[in-house]
């Protein structure tokens, strides 16, 4: 089929989520409008944070026309082969042109792949790799990190968030014509969850998501005193919880120019939280990219973060926040401090952040180069 038929035919594309829900949904929702005929399988209990099944949320936020089908898994069964092959009925019955997995390393959703690949060989396999590998402080196991490597070569192919990611999967050696550049957009689905407008905190920076050691938390308490110096009303709003917590939680908790909120946070406190805040802070010491930045973004909140994997590529040095190095408290206090001291700067990143949430990072600009490799594929 030549690419100009296709591209008059709708495209019939499956979500497979485990994780992910909002870049899924938002993504989901704007191919809807661009050409694609979706249909979504979420695994069942994955959110209810909120008193919401998965399917309860996607429903609520997936566009009319999508279909959603749960799926069941029982998680101290990896090779729960009957849900794979419930899986598989149900796909052959939908009969997509792209199957679309999102970041799912689920055992069952290999076995599903497997399938795929031996019975519907016309349906194309695209994965989204949000983190190209483990992280320092998460679970580094052979067996999963094999399984990701799995996974990754059943793709046709495989869409990541930077020019940084790419080389490292390259690095990996997968071949470079599999390997699709697409930006993570910014999480604008939160905006929903305002339950009323609240105004900018003065000086207040906030430090949001799990919390784990490549979050690199130690140099944000490190630059803490150099800030406070220079502001000496600071606060810094901690949100989340994580392992790497534990190690700092004396320092913190025994600090007035901290805030910190060790739970979950459900979305209309990260809504909250978002508001409060004049700059967010990712002080990483590794990474790939961040929907921390894409959720700050959504609020049009600069950002300060470290030259680590694809982050710097979605923010602008001194256009929409600070890019500093690594492991360097005093440079990533300074950045913060010159945000915070200088109020037209800051509202000029706000105005130049509006305008990249819509165009290079809205979800319409997204499912078209999306729908545009699903088609270049097909």
């Amino acid at each position: 089929m030549s690419e100009n038929t296709m591209s008059k035919k709708e495209i019939k594309v499956l979500f497979v989520l485990n994780w992910f829900l909002y870049y899924s949904v938002q993504l989901a929702n704007e191919l809807s409008d661009n050409g694609c005929e979706v249909h979504v399988i979420g695994r069942e209990g994955l959110k209810e944070i909120n008193g919401e099944s998965t399917e309860v949320f996607l429903k609520k936020h997936l566009k009319d026309g999508i279909r959603v089908f749960p799926y069941a898994a029982r998680p101290a069964n990896p090779l729960d082969l009957l849900t794979a092959i419930g899986l598989f009925r149900r796909v052959r019955t939908i009969k997509p042109d792209i199957i679309h997995i999102h970041e799912n390393y689920d055992f069952r959703v290999g076995f599903l792949l497997i399938l795929v690949k031996l019975f519907l060989r016309r349906t194309k396999v695209f994965l989204t790799v949000h983190d190209v590998d483990v992280h320092v402080g998460e679970s580094r196991s052979i067996l999963k990190r094999g399984f990701r490597v799995f996974i990754m070569s059943i793709s046709d192919k495989i869409i990541c968030h930077g020019k940084e990611l790419k080389r490292q999967l390259l690095a990996k050696k997968v071949k470079e014509d599999k390997i699709i550049i697409i930006y993570h957009g910014a999480l604008t689905i939160y905006r929903k969850f305002i339950r009323r407008e609240i105004a900018e905190e003065k000086n207040t920076v906030l430090f949001f998501g799990r919390i784990y050691k490549y979050k690199g938390l130690e140099y944000l308490i490190k630059a803490e005193p150099y800030i406070k110096k220079e502001i000496p009303d600071i606060k810094i709003i901690i949100a989340g919880r994580g392992d790497d917590l534990d190690g700092h939680r004396k320092e913190i908790e025994g600090n007035k120019s901290f805030v910190l909120y060790d739970q979950f946070i459900p979305d209309e406190m990260v809504a909250e939280l978002f508001q409060r805040a004049c700059v967010v802070t990712l002080p990483y010491i590794e990474g790939t990219q961040s929907g921390v930045v894409c959720l700050a973004y959504a609020f049009g909140k600069p950002a300060v973060v470290t030259n680590v994997g694809s982050i710097p590529e979605t923010v602008e040095d001194g256009v929409t926040g600070f890019v500093v190095p690594p492991k360097d408290h005093v440079r990533l206090a300074g950045a913060v401090i010159d945000i915070l001291k200088n109020d037209d700067q800051r509202r000029s990143m706000a105005e130049k952040i509006v305008e990249k949430t819509k165009t290079d990072l809205s979800w319409r600009h997204i499912a078209r180069q999306t729908r545009q490799a699903y088609q270049q594929t097909l």
